[in-house]
C-alpha cells in the first residue's frame, strides 16, 4: 500500500498486485478481486511488471522492477493498448532521481537492509531529494517513495523528511497508527 502527499496523485492508497510465484490465472483472479475493491473504495490498483495483466485488469498503473522493461517501453505498450499508466520504478541509487521519466521511484531499501543491500537510511532519502531538486525542468515530476523496512510508525517521520509517500509490504496502515498524522483516511481493509 502507498500513501501519497503529491497533489497530482489524489488517491491515498495504491494496492500493488505483486505475487510473482502465483500462476498467472490465479494472479488474474486475485487482480480482478483487487480491482473490484480498489474501485469500490476509490483507490488505485498497480500491477508489478506484468503490463499485459495491468491492461486486462484496467489497472491505474504499473510498478517496474529493475529487471523489467524501461519506463519508455512501458509507456509505448500502454499507448499501443490505448491505455495510460501511472508508472513507478524500483530505485536503489538515490542519485538516480536526476533523470528518468517514471512518475515515481520507490527508493529502497530505506530503513532495513534487503537483498544484500545496506539500508540507505534518512541520509539516502536526503540524497534522493537533493538529486530530484537538480532534475531538468524538461523532465516530468518524479515522486520519491520510501520502501524497505518501513512501518506505519515510520511514515510521519519519512513524510516529514520530504518523502512524497511510503510503501509498505509487510504492514498496512490502520487509522491513527501514524504519530502526528491528523488527516482522516479511508481504508479498504
Amino acid at each position: 500500500a502507498g500513501l501519497s502527499r503529491r497533489s497530482t496523485w489524489t488517491r491515498e492508497v495504491a494496492v500493488l498486485l505483486r505475487d510473482r510465484q502465483l500462476p498467472i490465472r490465479e494472479r488474474l483472479q486475485l487482480g480482478q478481486c483487487l480491482r473490484q475493491l480498489t474501485q469500490r473504495f476509490g483507490q488505485a490498483l498497480l500491477v508489478n511488471d506484468r503490463l499485459d495483466l495491468a491492461c486486462l485488469l484496467q489497472a491505474d498503473g504499473v510498478h517496474l522492477s529493475e529487471a523489467s522493461v524501461t519506463v519508455e517501453d512501458a509507456r509505448e505498450l500502454a499507448r499501443a493498448a490505448a491505455r495510460s499508466f501511472w508508472i513507478s520504478a524500483a530505485c536503489h541509487d538515490p542519485d538516480a532521481f536526476t533523470d528518468g521519466t517514471a512518475d515515481a521511484l520507490l527508493l529502497s531499501p530505506l530503513l532495513e537492509a534487503r537483498k544484500q543491500r545496506p539500508a540507505l537510511g534518512l541520509a539516502g532519502l536526503e540524497r534522493a531529494l537533493a538529486a530530484r531538486s537538480r532534475r531538468s525542468t524538461a523532465l516530468p515530476p518524479c515522486a520519491v517513495y520510501a520502501l524497505g523496512g518501513v512501518r506505519g510508525q515510520d511514515a510521519g517521520r519519512l513524510l516529514g523528511a520530504g518523502a512524497d509517500g511510503v510503501a509498505l509490504i509487510g504492514e498496512l496502515f490502520v487509522p491513527g497508527s501514524v504519530p502526528g498524522d491528523r488527516r482522516r483516511r479511508r481504508y479498504a481493509w
